[in-house]
């Protein structure tokens, strides 16, 4: 019966995620990445990786991109905001790139993923409960307005790297 009654919310669910990666969320991803974002399949992330996400890449090969979104990981527990960085096991330049990863975990809030094993996908992120943005009065904007301030905080931690490191191939 529990089962049957988290179904039912299942399409407000679909229209709180849309309404939270809207147009400006969107904007702002695409204005850091330099870039469109990529197309995946959202119920195949779902169902695999228990995640709701829109992505850009960071540079024209794909292996390096920034997530936006929810994850629904442990069972049991509330779903997360999540804002990321990922770089494939092969991502042109990903020595270098781990190492802003790195510079940024150390950031209050970050947290780094396998940032030492070269054969795994890398990645930092941003994560925090949805139960503790929906104690706002207007959660849908404080959802919208986390999303926006870390992808803000990753183009500030970018910037200069891009700069010191021209060589690899990033999106204009």
């Amino acid at each position: 019966a529990s089962d049957l009654m988290a179904l039912s919310g299942v399409p407000r669910a679909f229209e709180i995620f849309d309404e939270t990666l809207d147009s400006e969320v969107r904007a702002e991803l695409e204005s850091f990445a330099g870039n469109k974002m990529m197309r995946g399949s959202i119920e195949n992330d779902l169902r695999r990786i228990r995640r709701y996400v829109i992505r850009a890449p960071l540079h024209p090969q794909r292996g390096i991109f920034c997530a936006v979104g929810y994850s629904m990981f442990t069972p049991g527990t509330y779903p997360a905001a999540r804002v990321a960085l990922v770089a494939s096991p092969n991502a042109e330049g990903r020595e270098m790139f781990i190492s802003v990863m790195k510079e940024i975990a150390s950031k209050e809030g970050w947290d780094g993923y396998i940032l030492d094993n070269p054969s795994e996908w890398v990645q930092v992120s941003r994560e925090p409960s949805l139960i503790s943005l929906l104690s706002e009065e207007d959660h849908v904007a404080a959802v919208k307005q986390f999303f926006i301030e870390s992808i803000h905080q990753l183009r500030e931690e970018l910037t200069a790297f891009k700069k010191e490191h021209p060589e690899l191939p990033w999106n204009s």
